[in-house]
């Protein structure tokens, strides 16, 4: 069963049911920030049996939303040729448009060089046996801890005008944008929720601003904090940090 939330005219909230809570119409509070709570009303949760009835109307060709027997969770888009995507943000990204791209969702910071290996990956050839490329910070593979400090966030936009969000931070999930088949997204995790944000149909500013109202703007430092900004890796002692200190102007 599928419970069904409509936040905004372009934006809706579908989450599958729990295992063994399948009757239970009651959702948790949805992930709206604050700062948005006042534009994005939500409506009463619906219970609805069938997808497609689920989505209809969103702009966004979901195809499936699933938990099979092991717990796993897998979610389809269908995308259409010649479609775009954005998003699903990954410094070592090739191109703007991701699609035929795929991403092993971070959910860990850890220090640099630090790499946990949950799994393989077919596609970047990852895996306890390349631990070797891990520490050296070529790639993440299909690890679930952070490089530099990124944390992945599963939200896409479409030049169709359609935009998803998965709500979801569990280990081990991917996120493929047509790498493995071309023509579907597909996001998969070995357990947790099967909950999604749909946006659209709209503009991919539209897209942009109904996301930054779910899930709430970054606000400003004060003006203080606002100065020079000194960063790097490491240093290797105190005289390494003095020796920088001493070299400012």
């Amino acid at each position: 069963m599928l419970f069904v939330q409509q936040l905004s005219p372009s934006v809706r909230r579908v989450r599958l049911g729990a295992a063994g809570d399948l009757a239970d119409t009651r959702l948790p509070d949805p992930a709206i920030a604050e700062g948005g709570r006042r534009q994005l009303a939500a409506a009463p949760p619906v219970a609805i049996d069938d997808l497609a009835d689920a989505v209809r109307g969103s702009g966004v060709p979901l195809v499936a939303l699933r938990r099979d027997g092991d717990g796993s969770v897998t979610i389809d888009v269908a995308l259409a040729p010649g479609e775009r995507l954005y998003g699903a943000y990954d410094a070592d990204a090739a191109a703007l448009d991701r699609r035929g791209d795929h991403v092993h969702l971070v959910t860990e910071l850890h220090a640099r060089m630090c790499h946990e290996i949950v799994d393989t990956c077919d596609l970047c050839n990852s895996g306890p046996e390349h631990l070797g490329e891990h520490e050296l910070g070529l790639e993440i593979g299909a690890g679930r801890s952070s490089n530099y400090g990124e944390l992945l966030v599963p939200f896409v936009i479409s030049s169709a005008g359609w935009g998803l969000y998965v709500s979801s931070a569990w280990h081990g999930a991917e996120l493929d944008l047509g790498a493995r088949d071309p023509d579907t997204l597909r996001y998969t995790a070995p357990a947790g929720e099967a909950d999604v944000y749909l946006f659209g149909p709209a503009d991919i500013a539209t897209l942009a601003r109904e996301f930054q109202l779910l899930t709430g703007r970054q606000p400003l430092p004060p003006a203080w904090a606002l100065g020079f900004l000194q960063s790097r890796f490491g240093y290797e002692d105190f005289d390494h940090v003095h020796r920088t200190i001493d070299r400012f102007e």
